[in-house]
């Protein structure tokens, strides 16, 4: 998977490995003409540094609500030359970063050491949910790209994660290697995108999603851990 952590003593380094997130949200919305959401985009998208690769990763994984918007958009990214910023590893670390600041609100000594377990167990299961659907559709493993948020969670454990996929025999590789697996080169062509690369692209060639996915972490379970904890004494 992409190293989340290049050399930040080489900012331009950095600048080159970065993406960016869409904040139209109401490109989703089939009640929206899209040549206004064009138009909005052209406006406001500012020339990238030199030598910056341009991503962008949709809002919530949504490409689109209907054929016509999915469409619309994605051409309209090819001209400005964006690639869309797939991921095939989905996790739900923004709500455990939610449930920890709530239960730091309440408890600013609390201990740690649970949170940093149950976050580690959670990515590890989702991880190893998405590479067996990667091996089931190309009978492979795929260089994977994992969704995290810039948020006090990965402030905390970040390190963790990236020590825990290490020791367990995965190689961090630079974005522009993941971005190259063929998984990524493909454009799902079903009415609503929405999801990871790996759930989109098996749902457009019709193949299951489980048991390949089963102990995929629901964010009814990631509430339920996290609310146990908090009720830890």
């Amino acid at each position: 998977m992409p190293d989340p952590c290049p050399d930040l003593r080489r900012p331009a380094a950095v600048r080159r490995c970065s993406g960016g997130v869409s904040d139209a949200r109401r490109w989703t919305h089939d009640r929206l003409d899209a040549a206004h959401d064009t138009h909005r985009a052209q406006r406001g998208d500012p020339a990238p540094p030199s030598g910056k690769r341009k991503l962008l990763r949709f809002p919530f994984l949504r490409e689109g609500a209907g054929e016509a918007k999915r469409d619309g958009i994605r051409a309209f990214l090819r001209e400005q030359g964006y690639r869309i910023g797939y991921v095939s590893i989905d996790t739900s670390d923004w709500l455990v970063d939610r449930k920890l600041r709530e239960a730091l609100a309440e408890h600013p000594d609390l201990d740690l050491t649970p949170w940093r377990e149950m976050y580690l167990t959670h990515v590890w299961d989702d991880a190893q949910a998405f590479d067996r659907l990667a091996k089931q559709l190309y009978g492979r493993a795929v260089k994977h790209v994992i969704l995290l948020h810039h948020r006090l969670l990965n402030a905390l454990f970040l390190g963790d994660v990236i020590d825990m996929f290490r020791a367990r025999g995965w190689t961090i590789i630079p974005p522009d290697e993941a971005f190259a697996d063929p998984a990524y080169q493909v454009a799902p062509m079903i009415p609503r995108v929405d999801g990871g690369v790996l759930e989109t692209t098996a749902r457009a060639l019709g193949v299951p999603l489980q048991p390949a996915l089963a102990g995929l972490w629901s964010e009814r379970q990631v509430k339920e851990e996290a609310d146990r904890l908090r009720a830890r004494p």
